[in-house]
């Protein structure tokens, strides 16, 4: 699902939420008949831009559907349209939405804290790798380079 700025709302489950913390429901035990009133209310009043509405007109076609199916309340008709989920299954992704939300912060803390480090890559250093072969151990020219530093 792509998220949507509306300048208020970051997205569908974000208009969602603020409605259930606004109705003081528990997540669990949604009203589903008036989240979906408020919705669709909302859906109204937010000024969204048309190409940007697809989201969270899905969200507000799953929340008639789950009403429709509540009042219904038809267990012969198991036949279910795959892109349409159940209440279960929207507060399963509300519940995951609402953690994944607290975790922003610290995550936006964590990228502004990489942002001002700098990791050096290693330099190559082949051209200096000489032959063991050719070095010549020469105590006498040691101790006398030693000396003239001295």
């Amino acid at each position: 699902m792509i998220n949507v700025s509306t300048g208020e709302f970051y997205g569908p489950f974000d208009l969602l939420l603020d409605l259930i913390k606004k109705s003081k429901y528990d997540i669990y035990e949604i009203q589903i008949s008036d989240i979906t009133n408020k919705y669709i209310e909302s859906l109204k009043v937010l000024n969204i831009p048309a190409d940007e509405t697809a989201d969270f007109i899905l969200i507000a076609t799953q929340l008639l559907y789950i009403k429709t199916r509540s009042l219904i309340k038809d267990t012969s008709q198991e036949q279910e349209d795959e892109d349409l989920i159940s209440q279960d299954e929207l507060v399963r992704r509300l519940v995951q939405y609402k953690k994944i939300k607290k975790v922003i912060p610290l995550l936006e803390k964590l990228e502004e804290q990489g942002i001002r480090k700098h990791c050096k890559l290693q330099d190559d250093f082949s051209r200096f790798n000489d032959d063991s072969e050719n070095i010549v151990y020469d105590i006498d020219k040691l101790k006398n380079t030693l000396e003239k530093l001295i």
